[in-house]
């Protein structure tokens, strides 16, 4: 693995949610996926019907930044080729949920607000790391704007594995 930085991107039905009445943990892990910069899309759900987003662990590397940003994706899909713009994302807030050594030199990890909100972070030095890689649960706080202003928030929580 060739450290470098890192951007995550939250795809989000974001329709799907947001019209929906008081969404469950598991309706909302269905309709949103993590897309890497090499194309992958972790969604949908393994052999043990545990969600793909809450299991798979994205690796990111010492004293290089982790960026996450969101996109509305439509309802049809996850790929490139099926997305849709009619809603905003914005990624809000980054927790980390270790107890213990923290991989950033926060807990809380604010966005830059708006309708296109992002968060982008900076990893500890390889010196100032725990021992050995670890994974990491996190949660994504994000919010869905419509094109009429109104906005509902959610959270979701997948795992980091930072390397040396």
């Amino acid at each position: 693995m060739l450290p470098k930085n890192i951007k995550i991107k939250l795809l989000v039905k974001a329709k799907k949610i947001f019209d929906e009445d008081d969404p469950s943990r598991d309706f909302i892990l269905n309709n949103c996926a993590l897309e890497l910069e090499d194309g992958s899309i972790i969604s949908g759900k393994n052999s043990d019907d545990n969600f793909l987003i809450k299991e798979n662990v994205i690796d990111v590397f010492a004293n290089k930044k982790v960026r996450w940003e969101g996109e509305d994706v439509g309802n049809e899909g996850f790929s490139p080729s099926t997305r849709e713009w009619d809603y905003d994302v914005s990624i809000d807030v980054i927790i980390f949920q270790y107890e213990g050594d923290n991989y950033f030199d926060a807990i809380v990890l604010p966005g830059t607000g708006g309708r296109h909100g992002k968060v982008t972070y900076k990893t500890k030095k390889a010196a100032d790391l725990p021992g050995e890689p670890d994974d990491y649960w996190y949660t994504i706080v994000f919010t869905i704007f419509d094109e009429n202003g109104n906005s509902k928030t959610f959270a979701i929580d997948p795992k980091l594995k930072i390397y040396k």
